[in-house]
């Protein structure tokens, strides 16, 4: 896994409520999944849901439990 932060207003607007986003890169063998992993007002989420195994990588990576 690969973390990366991105600035939550450059990438969705001034307006958003997203307080941390973060791009996690999972490289299985040849293949290579994106996954986007915002915490907003809703909480900690991947675009792949809830429970996506990005969520803790990106929250462990922002020093978070």
């Amino acid at each position: 896994m690969q973390v990366k932060v991105l600035d939550p207003i450059a990438k969705c607007g001034p307006n958003t409520s997203v307080e941390e986003l973060y791009r996690v890169n999972e490289v299985v063998d040849d293949m290579s999944i994106v996954h986007l992993v915002f915490l907003d007002h809703y909480g900690w989420y991947c675009i792949h849901g809830r429970d996506c195994r990005a969520v803790s990588d990106a929250k462990r990576f922002g020093g978070r439990r």
